[in-house]
């Protein structure tokens, strides 16, 4: 997930507009930083030392979370 969909995602939570949002093509050839295409990281050393790798989706995380400061 990119930072602008991350920022898309919790804009749709909060109920706040996302039109002043603009996504920026990192893999522009003028862009000042250059990241990886793919950084996942691979979790299959820590699944055979039996730990728990399960995560919790993006989404439902940040609803819960914020939902917790909700009245």
């Amino acid at each position: 997930m990119t930072k602008y969909e991350m920022a898309i995602k919790l804009a749709e939570i909060l109920g706040v507009p996302t039109d002043h949002l603009v996504r920026v093509d990192t893999l522009d050839e003028s862009a000042t930083v250059h990241r990886p295409v793919d950084a996942h990281l691979d979790t299959g050393r820590l699944k055979e030392l039996g730990i728990n790798v399960q995560g919790v989706d993006f989404v439902s995380w940040w609803r819960r979370y914020l939902g917790a400061y909700r009245h």
